[in-house]
């Protein structure tokens, strides 16, 4: 059965993306895996000991009790596609990536902000490893999002990377569930010719990779590409922003390197999914 896997810290900042993570397993008909990530050298007083297996059992059945309490709270007793799992690692990223290579799920789920190595997700290292290393797509929902997995209008955002087309392929997958119109967007600073040709060419690469036929293309010129994203997202009432990352110069990176507040400017009130050149 498909799965989805949604990593927790319990902080608050985290009940949006546990909500909508949880409304997307239903409409995909998958298994919703809630996990967290700890390392038994982090708790207070706790003398770590590896070969301790009771005390190392106990541990992680009280972390299960805890995840399990927080699904009960947030999503009361609708949860019988829900599975909980507490995973003992030192790293976070390795956690969940060991976690994806297990069960290779379909979404990874996080929320943009949360508490202690989750702080400052969207800009932070775990994400930026995870965006690197995942081989699969990485969604994270703002603190705030109250839509939960309503998808009517998906913004992908293109460099005109060659993997592109293998992207929205997949993206097309999730919005044929939700029929959801793709609007794939090149944000230029300058009228390029050679813009309108490249988008040509992704179009017809993608008449051969998806029969999906709610796709429309177009070139924004602005002159700050970041917030022409911004003023495109609510022009369209987009729901969804979705990009394919690349090792050097993908999409976040450029982010990341960018003014905090234009940074959350863009991306602090949508959804963002991320698919790794990498996996394809």
């Amino acid at each position: 059965m498909k799965t989805i896997i949604h990593a927790t810290d319990f902080s608050d900042n985290s009940i949006s993306a546990l909500k909508y993570a949880h409304s997307l397993s239903k409409k995909l008909d998958a298994k919703l895996r809630v996990i967290h990530v700890f390392s038994l050298h982090a708790i207070p007083g706790i003398r770590f000991n590896p070969t301790d297996i009771q005390l190392n059992t106990n541990i992680m059945k009280d972390f299960e009790a805890k995840i399990l309490d927080l699904c009960k709270r947030t999503l009361g007793d609708d949860i019988k596609n829900v599975e909980v799992e507490a995973i003992e690692n030192s790293s976070i990223v390795k956690g969940i990536l060991g976690k994806i290579t297990e069960i290779k799920p379909l979404l990874l789920v996080l929320g943009m902000k949360g508490q202690s190595v989750f702080k400052d997700l969207i800009m932070g290292n775990t994400t930026r490893h995870l965006i690197e290393k995942s081989n699969c797509p990485l969604l994270a929902v703002p603190d705030d999002y109250n839509t939960m997995g309503d998808i009517s209008t998906i913004i992908y955002a293109t460099d005109f990377q060659s993997k592109d087309g293998n992207a929205i392929a997949q993206l097309s997958e999730l919005a044929r569930v939700f029929m959801a119109e793709i609007k794939v967007v090149h944000f230029s600073k300058k009228n390029h010719p050679e813009n309108e040709h490249k988008m040509r060419r992704l179009k017809a690469e993608l008449s051969e990779k998806t029969k999906y036929n709610k796709i429309k293309f177009e070139v924004v010129v602005a002159d700050n590409s970041f917030y022409a994203i911004n003023a495109y997202l609510r022009k369209t009432g987009a729901n969804l922003l979705a990009m394919l990352e690349k090792e050097k110069v993908g999409f976040i990176k450029k982010i990341i390197h960018e003014n905090l507040v234009q940074k959350m400017n863009v991306l602090g009130s949508t959804p963002l999914l991320s698919y790794n050149e990498s996996s394809y």
